[in-house]
């Protein structure tokens, strides 16, 4: 696939949902909750957009769906305490995104390596 063409409609459509379930996520804690929380939930809820921000360049695409399902997994389960775990089905999409067109994958090393960044960084953090 050129780095011309548009994300196919597959692909954008689990993204779609990935963004779906993260509005639905955050405007469930954004109802449940004021001050501080609500703006960690709008937060969150906004970088889900990012992928979609790359659509017309495939491979964007597909490393970004990967690098935000990736921090949005860690965050969802580091942030259980908070409440954030209603983010996990997002971040399931996002990744389910990044692979699910054969032609449009991110290379196996970036695919390897932005899950164990993101998980060092989340036991660092957790520490």
């Amino acid at each position: 696939m050129s780095e011309k063409q548009n994300v196919t409609a597959r692909q954008r459509g689990w993204a779609v949902a990935g963004v779906v379930a993260a509005v639905l996520g955050a405007g469930f804690w954004i109802a449940v909750t004021h001050g501080f929380l609500f703006w960690i939930a709008m937060g969150t809820g906004a970088v889900t957009l990012v992928p979609l921000l790359t659509v017309d360049r495939p491979k964007a695409f597909a490393r970004a769906c990967l690098a935000v399902g990736s921090v949005l997994l860690a965050w969802s389960l580091i942030g259980v305490v908070l409440g954030m775990f209603v983010f996990l089905p997002a971040a399931v999409l996002l990744l389910v995104a990044a692979f699910v067109e054969p032609g449009n994958r991110p290379r196996a090393g970036f695919a390897a390596a932005v899950p164990l960044v993101v998980a060092a960084a989340a036991a660092v953090l957790a520490r």
